[in-house]
């Protein structure tokens, strides 16, 4: 369902956590110019950090406050005025980076969420996003938000408990995002989507003679970034509570992805060198709830490949080492 924020009579007040991260940023972006009021809360933990607030500052209807969630006084002032929707963001993402600091990562999801549960007004609507990729296998059918997660390790876990925290409040949503991609403020490379697509500049610019791909046959989610301001737009418009798988409905192979991205680049596919399949079963994932509810995916792969290829190539190699979650 394509909405038309431009047109509501009143628009609610926004609260980001992360703002300033690869989503964080997008999202302000997008909700600032559909015309919302947006607050941004990070604490310019990224070297690039005041790059991306430089971009952001440039929305009237942006705001910025450098402040550390997992502190007191950030909620303290935070309840002194509350917005009508918090979608918190703020996160130390990645089973590496939970392992080097998995209490800081901790209180950053799961910490925060037990207490914007308990203290948020009721009428305050909490969004919270994280990974759909620890659901069982199945060969019968695709996974549902009636599914629960398969906790394979702490980082999972805590995804979990940080998920019962978040839906323990009565107004609340939670995303089970697929692999984001495409352009933002604040890029990263270290997502899968973006990592294979750089493997492939790197060998078509001859960075590279040839690169290994690892379980060629390994089915991914994935879900263009505007898509994921638009959902995030949607639930809060359409007023939307409880669970939803947000993903793409094709959910192709690494080979597959691959393939897709010699057919829109300069890159060939016979400079890949395909590791053994594993054939191990991996879990597809239904998008049927929120596409049965109205939601809309608009975004066209081949462009966003052509668009993150440009921005690639207008970067110097060595600047890519520093855009990643870590």
């Amino acid at each position: 369902m394509e909405t038309n924020s431009c047109e509501a009579k009143s628009l609610p007040k926004i609260a980001v956590t992360g703002c300033l991260g690869y989503l964080g940023s997008a999202l302000c972006k997008y909700l600032g110019q559909a015309g919302y009021q947006v607050l941004g809360y990070d604490n310019l933990h990224y070297d690039n950090s005041r790059l991306t607030l430089a971009s952001l500052c440039l929305e009237d209807n942006f705001s910025f406050v450098n402040a550390d969630v997992r502190q007191p006084k950030w909620l303290e002032a935070l309840l002194e005025n509350p917005p009508d929707v918090l979608v918190h963001l703020a996160s130390l993402d990645g089973e590496d980076c939970f392992s080097s600091k998995p209490v800081a990562a901790r209180d950053t999801d799961q910490g925060v969420l037990e207490k914007l549960s308990e203290a948020l007004p009721k009428a305050t609507k909490l969004i919270w996003s994280h990974v759909d990729t620890a659901y069982p296998a199945s060969k019968v059918r695709k996974a549902t938000e009636d599914d629960y997660f398969y906790s394979i390790n702490k980082f999972v876990q805590m995804k979990i408990q940080a998920e019962y925290a978040c839906l323990s409040k009565e107004n609340s949503l939670v995303f089970r995002a697929a692999c984001v991609y495409g352009l933002s403020p604040r890029m990263r490379l270290d997502t899968l989507f973006h990592e294979l697509l750089f493997k492939a500049y790197s060998v078509t610019n001859k960075y590279k003679r040839d690169f290994s791909l690892p379980d060629p046959d390994k089915r991914s989610t994935f879900l263009g970034i505007k898509d994921f301001c638009r959902a995030v737009e949607w639930a809060i418009q359409e007023d939307k509570k409880g669970i939803y798988n947000l993903c793409e409905s094709h959910q192709p192979t690494r080979e597959e992805l691959l393939k897709t991205f010699a057919d829109f680049s300069p890159f060939k596919f016979s400079c890949v060198k395909l590791s053994e399949p594993t054939r191990t079963p991996y879990a597809e994932v239904s998008n049927e709830k929120i596409l049965d509810e109205g939601f809309t995916f608009i975004t066209k792969q081949d462009q966003e490949i052509q668009r993150l290829w440009q921005w690639m190539s207008c970067h110097h190699r060595p600047e890519f080492s520093k855009m990643s979650n870590s």
